[in-house]
């Protein structure tokens, strides 16, 4: 027997030993996140007004809140989302409360439902504060409904989602 022989012999063993291990799936959570210009609306049309959509932020410049819409997609599938998180700024002087709900659900021709998750929060002056909601929420989109205060900003909605990897 050769050299030649012999690592051929181990290499195909090895090979073998390779191929007969089974591979096993693992869970990553991914992130999904938007800027605000690009995620959020007035919720009417007479709300827009009170609306500047920047680079960086929809800001409040109306002298009253004024409702906003953002949302945020999720790839679907087995693709639960675990974190829904939107970043405000509160430019006003004062320490002041923001309202939101996150909506979780799916509306089609054939089943339709909604999960409503209200959460008010106190931003703090010239500072930026978040709005967070963690949970086991269905595989399809997410969004959040504000009452937006005047001189308030919203900067940018996030979420995270199990992503299932392997075989």
């Amino acid at each position: 027997m050769n050299r030649f022989t012999i690592t051929l012999g181990v290499l195909t063993a090895a090979t073998g030993a390779l191929l007969s291990v089974q591979a096993s799936a693992a869970t990553v959570v991914k992130y999904n996140s938007k800027a605000a210009s690009g995620a959020c609306q007035g919720a009417l049309p007479n709300y827009e007004g009170n609306f500047r959509k920047r680079p960086l932020a929809v800001a409040n410049e109306g002298s009253t809140a004024a409702f906003l819409t953002c949302g945020i997609d999720n790839p679907g599938g087995n693709n639960d989302t675990n974190e829904v998180t939107l970043y405000v700024v509160n430019r006003t002087g004062a320490d002041a409360d923001i309202s939101c709900t996150m909506v979780d659900g799916l509306v089609d021709a054939t089943s339709a439902f909604a999960n409503y998750y209200p959460q008010t929060i106190t931003a703090t002056s010239a500072t930026s504060s978040y709005l967070d909601w963690t949970g086991d929420y269905s595989p399809y989109s997410q969004a959040v409904s504000c009452n937006v205060p005047a001189a308030f900003e919203v900067n940018l909605i996030s979420g995270s989602y199990n992503d299932e990897i392997g075989a």
